[in-house]
């Protein structure tokens, strides 16, 4: 990723993982130019590298900063596999601009922004950095990549008891009184309720039968 500039505006890159790049300078990301204010936060470089060999500018596996009105702050960011064809600075190089050489401001901080600012980051491995105006491994900052990121359980669903069928009582037959159980008034009315389902019985039939 190459970034020029940020017109002075401050730009800031999350959770991103620079991963398998390859370029000149920086093979994660190349900062050049003026006016660049960059914050990297919880992102990782990751087996990125420099191919640039020539001396001096020859490092930077991960990122090749250089400009003097260009600053870049590190939270939680983490190194890890960075190389140089050069044989050195496989993850930050830094180098100045113009005749009277100021260099770019890169601070990696040992502390953690929003969300997770309450927390004291973890210390990655030692970062390979350099400053190019002494041609020594001169770190900057922490020369440490740090994790800010906690780790948490995952959340589990809660587990719903499965809901029973209401059990339905059997419907009884109705139970027919016994002509013994009846009086005599009770006995011609059982008698009349038989005979009008007979008859009720009969007269479908016949009507079935007519439209047959």
């Amino acid at each position: 990723m190459d970034l020029k500039s940020t017109a002075g505006l401050k730009l800031t890159i999350s959770a991103i993982t620079f991963k398998d790049g390859t370029a000149p300078y920086g093979g994660g990301m190349y900062i050049y130019n003026a006016n660049v204010i960059l914050d990297l936060e919880f992102c990782v470089f990751t087996n990125c590298k420099a191919a640039h060999t020539i001396a001096p500018h020859n490092g930077g596996g991960a990122i090749y900063v250089e400009h003097n009105l260009v600053t870049v702050n590190v939270y939680g960011t983490i190194f890890t596999g960075n190389t140089a064809d050069s044989g050195h600075v496989d993850d930050i190089f830094r180098a100045p601009w113009g005749t009277v050489k100021i260099y770019p401001v890169f601070t990696v901080h040992s502390t953690c922004t929003s969300p997770y600012s309450s927390l004291s980051p973890i210390q990655g491995d030692n970062l390979d950095t350099y400053s190019y105006e002494d041609y020594d491994y001169n770190p900057f900052g922490y020369p440490y990549s740090f994790v800010c990121a906690p780790t948490r359980s995952p959340t589990q669903s809660p587990t719903l008891s499965p809901t029973s069928s209401p059990t339905a009582s059997p419907v009884e037959d109705e139970e027919v009184p016994a002509e013994s159980d009846l009086d005599g008034a009770g006995v011609a009315a059982f008698e009349a309720n038989v005979f009008i389902s007979l008859v009720g019985a009969v007269a479908g039939a016949a009507a079935a039968n007519a439209f047959a």
